[in-house]
C-alpha cells in the first residue's frame, strides 16, 4: 500500500482511486487543500493503480522528495514497485544516479554486507547471491567504471536491479 510509506497517500471515492500528497512539514494555511496527483479506475484494478503510481512517481519524485532524492518516506512497502519507479526515474534522468551513489556511499551495507543483507538484496533483485556479492564489492569500492556504466545505461539490467535493491534495503533499514 502506498499510503504514507512514500509521502504519497491514496483514497478511494466511488469507483475511482486517487493519489495525493501531504507535505511532511504540514501546510501553510489551514484552508489549503492537499494536492491530488493522479487517479485510476476502477479503484480495485491493481494494474491501473500501479500504472498511476508509476506515472505520478516519475512526474513528482524530485519535487516531493521521493527516492532517489530522499528516502525517509520509502520504507520498504511494495519494494518491487518502488524499485521499478526508481529505475524509471534513473532511465529518464541518468544524472540522478549521483543521488543513489551518495546514499550508498553513506551506508555501511556495501562494505559490511552481512549474509542477511546479501540474501535480501538477492531476493529483491531476483539475482544469485554470488552476483550480488560481486556488485556490492564494486559499489563499496566506489568503482568509477562500474558507476559510469550504470549512469550511461551500459551496465547489465541485473546490475542495475541489484544496486537499486540495495538502495531500497538501505532506505528500509535507515530512512534518514
Amino acid at each position: 500500500m502506498v499510503s504514507s510509506c512514500w509521502g504519497l497517500f491514496e483514497f478511494r471515492l466511488g469507483a475511482r482511486g486517487y493519489l495525493y500528497h501531504k507535505p511532511d512539514w504540514g501546510m501553510d494555511h489551514p484552508d489549503e487543500c492537499l494536492p491530488i496527483f493522479g487517479a485510476w479506475e476502477p479503484a480495485d484494478d491493481s494494474a491501473a493503480r500501479r500504472a498511476c503510481i508509476l506515472r505520478v512517481y516519475a512526474r513528482k519524485w524530485d519535487s516531493i522528495g521521493l527516492p532517489p532524492f530522499f528516502g525517509e518516506w520509502a520504507a520498504a512497502a511494495e519494494s518491487e514497485l518502488l524499485q521499478e519507479a526508481i529505475l524509471r526515474v534513473l532511465d529518464a534522468d541518468p544524472e540522478a544516479w549521483e543521488m543513489v551513489f551518495d546514499r550508498l556511499d553513506q551506508a555501511p551495507e556495501p562494505r559490511e554486507a552481512a549474509n542477511e543483507t546479501v540474501e535480501e538484496v538477492a531476493e529483491l533483485s531476483a539475482s544469485p547471491t554470488e552476483h550480488v556479492r560481486q556488485v556490492l564489492t564494486l559499489v563499496a569500492a566506489r568503482d568509477h567504471q562500474f558507476r559510469e556504466r550504470l549512469r550511461t545505461g551500459a551496465s547489465r539490467d541485473k546490475d542495475r536491479h541489484i544496486v537499486i535493491a540495495l538502495l531500497v534495503h538501505c532506505i528500509g533499514k535507515d530512512p534518514g
